[in-house]
């Protein structure tokens, strides 16, 4: 799994990011900790990039501070709200990872869409706990066997260039059936989901949590 890392001499990098956004809204490091909920010591760390920070400190920077992941995690993406076609490249590509996982997210620079899309690279072999939530969600298999579990359900095992279409109300967890990490394509729509439990480390619920902060 690639880790997240934060190169200590990169001028564009997510600490420089953070404390040029931090200083133009003329906010000190306490005032950011109280907003995100995040400690002084850690935000000062990151932005000096002595520190990479994990999942959930990021979402709670993005969430508490109002910051795009597109802005937080890449140098040259503008965010649009007009409804503009967006091409996404792919060049310069929005990233997280939590163990386990990691989640890039498409055409993040679109501050408008209704769609919350993204490609995960699941290497948990595990299932987590069953979630269900509001809305729908698609699933495209790009490389190795993903496997889905339903509450109530036999599980479904999908292979490359295998999709599944399913109500997202139904709990459901992921984990990869093999040896070989799953690739897939999840595409969610902006229904905020219900009841899902605030675990970082569950595939599922980090996903949601990108895609309500996407799509508020």
């Amino acid at each position: 799994m690639r880790q997240q890392n934060t190169p200590q001499s990169k001028p564009g990098s997510l600490g420089n990011r953070l404390r040029q956004f931090r200083k133009k809204r003329d906010l000190s490091l306490l005032e950011a900790s109280q907003m995100t909920g995040v400690a002084t010591s850690t935000l000062s760390k990151i932005e000096n990039n002595k520190m990479s920070p994990t999942f959930d400190v990021v979402t709670r920077i993005m969430s508490g501070l109002k910051i795009s992941p597109a802005y937080l995690f890449t140098d040259t993406r503008t965010i649009t709200d007009d409804h503009t076609p967006t091409v996404d490249r792919r060049d310069n590509p929005v990233s997280l990872s939590i163990p386990g996982a990691e989640y890039e997210i498409l055409c993040a620079d679109n501050g408008s869409k209704e769609m919350f899309t993204t490609i995960i690279t699941l290497e948990t072999t595990e299932h987590n706990e069953l979630i269900g939530h509001a809305g729908e969600e698609f699933l495209l298999v790009l490389s190795g066997t993903l496997e889905v579990s339903f509450k109530d359900k036999p599980p479904i095992q999908l292979s490359k260039d295998e999709c599944l279409y399913f109500n997202s109300r139904t709990p459901h967890s992921f984990r990869a059936a093999s040896d070989t990490p799953a690739r897939f394509l999840a595409v969610s729509n902006k229904s905020a989901f219900d009841d899902a439990r605030d675990s970082d480390n569950n595939p599922i619920s980090a996903m949601h949590k990108l895609r309500d902060l996407i799509l508020k």
